[in-house]
């Protein structure tokens, strides 16, 4: 009787390691193809305009400050999309933490109340003609941060989708 028992539990074992490997195979192809699919959004970001308004003249930026604060808020609204995409934010859950994740939130969250609030005292007349200029270059540095540890937060989840697929996806060439 011990060995009939015996036998049934190694074949239960026998099926239940085969299930299990199944399972983990499925649980893993899956997150091949999100890992894929994070490399192909951080390959290929959002268009951002951030890059292209720094480079505009600094007179045009002087004579139209609040154009500049609809492009920026163009971009930030781009770039908090990006992140908070289902795909990127499943990957950065599931294979983070990615240490530039929290300054990138921190400097898109800074760009964000630094727009709004230089808006809202430049329609108010708040803003004497000569901080003006002052108060544009720190929005603008301001962006730059922002751009910038989004990128590096970018390259950062490029680099761990990379190196899970060369590690696990068989079908592609190491």
């Amino acid at each position: 009787m011990a060995a009939i028992a015996a036998i049934a539990a190694l074949r239960n074992l026998k099926e239940m390691t085969r299930v299990q490997s199944g399972n983990a195979y499925i649980y893993l192809i899956g997150k091949i193809a999100l890992a894929k699919n994070v490399r192909r959004q951080t390959e290929f970001p959002p268009s951002n305009n951030l890059e292209r308004i720094m480079r505009v003249h600094e007179i045009a930026r002087r004579i139209d400050p609040i154009q500049l604060m609809q492009h920026l808020r163009e971009g930030l609204t781009e770039m908090t999309a990006h992140l908070n995409d289902a795909h990127m934010k499943e990957f950065m859950d599931t294979f983070g933490p990615f240490p530039g994740a929290e300054s990138a939130t921190k400097s898109l969250s800074n760009l964000r109340q630094i727009t709004e609030y230089f808006e809202d005292g430049f329609s108010r007349n708040k803003i004497p003609a000569d901080r003006l200029t002052d108060r544009i270059i720190g929005v603008e540095i301001t962006a730059n941060v922002a751009w910038g540890d989004y990128t590096r937060l970018l390259e950062e989840v490029t680099a761990a989708a990379n190196a899970l697929v060369k590690r696990f996806d068989l079908r592609s060439p190491h």
